[in-house]
């Protein structure tokens, strides 16, 4: 088989084809239907589920309210043990 730029054959121990690199960026349209429907979606990367993940994350206001409160309840719960 001839090399395909953009395209690798990656072997294990025995020196048997086992992994295939292939560049998105160049043939990722053509790729992109078998990924699918083996469940891969191309855009649902990392980096996206990270964005998504910080974006429900809470702003600085909502943690410090978060963290008082949180930390007023357990002051209270523990003064309220020592009675």
């Amino acid at each position: 088989m001839s090399e395909v730029s953009g395209i690798e054959l990656e072997k294990d121990a025995a020196g048997n084809n086992s992994y295939v690199r292939i560049d998105l960026k160049k043939y990722g349209d053509m790729i992109n239907p078998i990924l699918k429907r083996l469940g891969v979606n191309l855009s649902d990367s990392n980096l996206d589920e990270f964005e998504r993940d910080w974006n429900k994350g809470l702003s600085i206001e909502e943690f410090r309210q978060y963290a008082k409160q949180e930390l007023r309840k357990h002051f209270y719960e523990k003064n309220a043990q020592r009675k």
